[in-house]
């Protein structure tokens, strides 16, 4: 690690949260034990001082904490911008696991125009090979696209990832989710008729299950849309 982030990094760790954050990781993720919005916090300084591009330079992505910072950092420069846009790719090839790519997803802020102009890249990444690319490219959709104007789009997005991947598939699930909570008229005709695993759907049916803005009746009803485990692709394993 550069003399210059361990300064940055080394007084906020804490054992006791590094403990607790490595059973939700990966095994033999390298985890130092600095939380989420100490990374966020200091990242964005980083930016603010101009030193953004020289702190990406020095990162080694040995650790996890790194590896966020990299991932932060490259959030506050807009790696929508073309100068940026090899960064975002950088860091996409660094992530493997879900924080990583959950809390990236979360930390962008995208205009208007920038949600026009990424849609096409996310659409060549959902089908991809590389389970992390498929799963950023649904958080992307789930966190940033729930706009009607992008629901059509985004429904039929998700039903064409085939990745059998955990992580990919759950997000779809999730994704599905999070846009019946939104518009559950034409989410639920979505669940009738889609190209979703069975897993997936009904891990989605699932989730939806445990909303607590869903009525009970309508978490009964949706039930009829479970998908048998010989449909559709089948189980999906971790």
């Amino acid at each position: 690690m550069h003399n210059d982030i361990a300064q940055l990094v080394t007084p906020f760790i804490d054992e006791k949260y590094a403990s607790f954050a490595r059973k939700l990781l990966p095994k033999g993720t390298v985890l130092l034990g600095v939380r989420l919005p100490i990374l966020k916090k200091t990242a964005k300084q980083i930016v603010r001082s101009g030193r953004g591009a020289f702190f990406l330079s020095q990162l080694t992505q040995e650790t996890f904490e790194e590896k966020m910072l990299f991932g932060f950092i490259t959030a506050f420069m807009n790696p929508f911008r073309q100068e940026n846009r090899d960064n975002l790719i950088m860091f996409l090839n660094q992530i493997d696991n879900w924080s990583l790519c959950d809390s990236f997803c979360v930390a962008l802020s995208m205009t208007r125009d920038d949600k026009v102009l990424f849609l096409p890249f996310l659409r060549e990444l959902l089908t991809d090979s590389r389970e992390y690319y498929v799963r950023f490219a649904v958080v992307m959709l789930l966190t940033h696209y729930t706009e009607e104007c992008y629901l059509t789009d985004c429904l039929h997005l998700l039903s064409m990832v085939s990745h059998s991947g955990y992580y990919a598939q759950m997000a779809v699930a999730w994704a599905v989710s999070i846009f019946y909570i939104h518009y559950p008229k034409e989410t639920e005709v979505f669940l009738k008729h889609n190209h979703l695993s069975a897993w997936t759907q009904n891990k989605a049916i699932q989730k939806i299950g445990e909303s607590k803005r869903i009525s009970a009746e309508t978490k009964q009803r949706i039930r009829q849309y479970r998908k048998a485990k010989t449909e559709q692709g089948g189980s999906c394993a971790q």
